[in-house]
């Protein structure tokens, strides 16, 4: 499945960024001013792509880490332009405006809060997942 194509349904995208249907429902109704950025309405139909799931996806752990969702969805979309490979980690430290994807080194102890996000293992994950899904 390619990268940008938006293919999946909404039941498929929920399932596959790990939240419940009515959870992307209530993302997708907040961010009204965001959707066209992670989604396409098709008819009466959204569908998503790869992308915008990885994008969803990373939001959502950047969200919980608390960010907003508007910085959230935008960090992803800039830092998820295309796959990251699989052994990608993202660094995420309190105070920085911008996540950076990197290796997984520390030397000593950290300065600042950082969430390690193993995004290469998680896009990998999500494409493996969707390959299973009959399109």
């Amino acid at each position: 499945m390619r990268w940008t194509k938006r293919v999946l349904g909404r039941a498929d995208a929920a399932r596959l960024i790990g939240v419940s249907l009515g959870h992307l429902d209530v993302i997708i109704h907040r961010n009204q001013d965001l959707v066209d950025l992670f989604s396409e309405k098709v008819g009466h139909a959204r569908r998503f792509s790869l992308q915008d799931i990885c994008v969803l996806r990373l939001a959502h752990i950047l969200e919980r880490f608390g960010r907003t969702w508007l910085f959230a969805i935008g960090d992803a979309l800039e830092l998820l332009e295309q796959p990251p490979p699989r052994q990608a980690v993202l660094a995420v430290k309190q105070g920085r405006s911008m996540p950076v994807i990197t290796e997984f080194s520390v030397h000593g102890p950290l300065a600042e809060p950082t969430l390690w996000i193993p995004i290469g293992k998680i896009v990998q994950e999500i494409r493996e997942s969707a390959d299973g899904l009959a399109l």
